[in-house]
């Protein structure tokens, strides 16, 4: 997606805003190249440590689905999932796939989905800043999805028993 454009519209609409983006060292020359020409030129952060202190700092995260949005739900942060791959890829993942969601939270939550998910052709600029801002200018939306991403981690086994003592029990 064209996140140059998106991060252009949040920018006009939030001023003062501050971006950071965690990466790792073997990617870190092309995200920096990547956001070269952002009009908010984000820190880029390397390591757990730092992505973690950007978790606790961020009032929202735009982020690809995956693992990550596990971690942003454990750090109690809203989000917005975007993902998009070649036609012939997504072509492929739709004629394997049958689900609904693609972020973890969702599908535990099923029929009330809480996690944005601008997946292909619905991962455009002008949803994606719609997305954000919409969390990003409303508290009362961030609260919500925080309050259900605690409740898909709870179904997930968040805060009971260890997994390797809830498999021995199965």
């Amino acid at each position: 997606p064209d996140f140059t454009a998106a991060i252009g519209r949040i920018a006009e609409a939030t001023p003062g805003l501050r971006i950071v983006l965690p990466t790792v060292r073997a990617m870190e020359a092309l995200v920096r190249q990547a956001v070269a020409d952002w009009p908010v030129a984000p820190v880029v952060v390397l390591g757990d440590a730092d992505k973690y202190d950007a978790f606790a700092a961020s009032d929202v995260a735009l982020a690809a689905s995956g693992t990550v949005s596990l971690e942003l739900n454990l750090a109690r942060v809203p989000m917005v999932i975007a993902y998009r791959v070649s036609p012939s890829s997504a072509a492929i993942v739709r004629a394997l796939i049958q689900v609904k969601h693609a972020t973890i939270a969702n599908l535990v939550l099923g029929d009330r989905p809480a996690i944005p998910e601008l997946i292909q052709e619905n991962c455009t600029p002008e949803r994606l800043a719609a997305a954000v801002l919409g969390l990003l200018h409303d508290p009362a939306a961030r609260a919500d999805q925080v309050r259900q991403g605690s409740e898909a981690m709870r179904l997930l086994g968040q805060g009971g028993p260890p997994p390797s003592v809830r498999a021995a029990d199965i």
